[in-house]
């Protein structure tokens, strides 16, 4: 069965910031919204990846309430690696490319 929408398929939008550039590459090039969505997506992009992300790294690395050691270890390195991640990406958003951090 056909789903129902066309911007992406499946269905697996996981954040307001993926939903905003999955409707700003729909935009045709020229179009009068286009520059408001854009920005749309530059803030929620400091949002979400440069103030939620560290905020939620660093309380999950407090939380004491995991069920053992190896689990909170598991998700502690793996929110700062994800933390790390959104860092480095912004970085190269802001950068020009010979100062970018390769990632292939």
């Amino acid at each position: 069965m056909a789903s129902a929408h066309t911007l992406h398929e499946p269905d697996d939008v996981v954040e307001i910031n993926t939903l905003i550039l999955m409707i700003e590459r729909q935009l045709p090039d020229g179009a009068s919204i286009k520059e408001v969505v854009h920005k749309l997506f530059v803030g929620s992009w400091v949002i979400t990846r440069l103030l939620w992300f560290p905020f939620l790294a660093a309380k999950l690395s407090l939380m004491d309430d995991y069920p053992s050691v190896a689990v909170h270890t598991a998700c502690v390195v793996s929110m700062f690696a994800l933390t790390l991640q959104q860092l480095v990406w912004t970085w190269n958003f802001c950068v020009p490319p010979e100062r970018q951090v390769p990632l292939r």
